[in-house]
């Protein structure tokens, strides 16, 4: 999904990746040749979450027939329906020194008002954990969003400062959702940079698809052009991982002013809207997979007025499907 996406489909002038959420796979041993037919029909049984983000010009739509394609190959769609179950986000902040102002200065700069508007952002009745992250890791228990919202607000207080072990981070804060969960989402504020992690990117978001949850980027980027490679290719591995996991990408400015607008409380509107309610597409494989596979979705809808942002790709079957 390129950076027009929401900028163009039904959020705001400022919100602008979309792709979004994980299919039901988990991070399990793949099937094994003499295992129990029950462990195959879970492994052949998929569900991935579905988001159709529209032209604000465009009326809302039911959508009632999807294609759902295998490496090319036709799926057996069982069902699509819209996700009322529960939600939990997983908020997670940089606090590395390079999410200070883009001058130089003290503080946070855009960072903590931009967490605040990824907090805003928040299903209503969603279960939060918040993390903030530099070299190390510290995260919360599981909480309601007011609670959250102190916490997030408490960071003020703290400056940040270290080198980023992003990938790393995200990995064992992930560990937070135990058992997969139809609707698990990370919410990250970064500016994308890694300079720290043991492990590399393609790992990473290997580990997420592979986990069921889907990342949700709001991504600070500096107001003059990048100017180093780290800074090119940390947006751009920001924007894959939105596009892969099925989540989406919100691009801020290094300004706080929008936030304080009544166009950006509609957009966290949208946001939450559009995190707690996906559609769970729910289809048949013919056989277990060995290998990852890429996945996609066709349906009726015209795609200059609709676009569709799901996982671009299947792990292999496992034995659990999430709760």
């Amino acid at each position: 999904m390129g950076s027009v996406l929401i900028r163009k489909f039904m959020l705001a002038a400022l919100l602008l990746i979309a792709s979004r959420a994980p299919s039901a796979q988990q991070a399990a041993s793949p099937i094994e040749p003499g295992a129990s037919q029950t462990a195959v029909d879970v492994c052949l049984h998929r569900s991935i979450a579905l988001t159709v983000l529209r032209n604000q010009e465009q009326p809302a739509t039911v959508l009632e027939k999807v294609q759902v394609l295998i490496d090319g190959n036709l799926a057996n769609l069982v069902s699509v329906s819209t996700y009322s179950g529960p939600t939990r986000v997983l908020l997670l902040i940089d606090s590395s020194a390079s999410m200070g102002p883009s001058n130089g200065g003290e503080g946070w700069g855009v960072t903590l008002p931009l967490a605040a508007f990824a907090m805003d952002a928040v299903p209503l009745n969603a279960a939060v954990a918040v993390g903030r992250f530099a070299e190390r890791l510290q995260l919360s228990q599981w909480q309601d969003r007011n609670s959250a919202r102190e916490q997030v607000s408490s960071l003020k207080y703290q400056s940040p400062k270290g080198s980023t072990a992003l990938y790393s981070s995200v990995s064992e804060a992930v560990s937070v959702f135990r058992e997969v969960q139809f609707g698990d989402t990370v919410y990250l504020v970064t500016d994308g940079g890694d300079n720290h992690s043991a492990m590399d990117s393609h790992r990473f978001v290997q580990s997420l698809v592979a986990r069921n949850t889907r990342v949700v980027v709001f991504l600070v980027v500096p107001k003059e052009p990048y100017k180093t490679s780290e800074e090119r290719d940390g947006a751009q591995a920001m924007e894959d991982l939105a596009n892969l996991t099925g989540g989406f990408l919100f691009r801020l400015p290094q300004s706080n002013g929008w936030l304080n607008t009544g166009e950006a409380a509609i957009v966290a509107k949208q946001i939450r809207e559009t995190v707690s309610s996906p559609y769970q597409v729910v289809f048949q494989l013919a056989a277990p997979l060995t290998k990852p596979s890429k996945l996609k979705l066709e349906t009726p809808l015209d795609p200059k007025h609709f676009t569709l942002a799901y996982p671009r790709r299947l792990e292999p079957c496992t034995t659990a499907p999430p709760h």
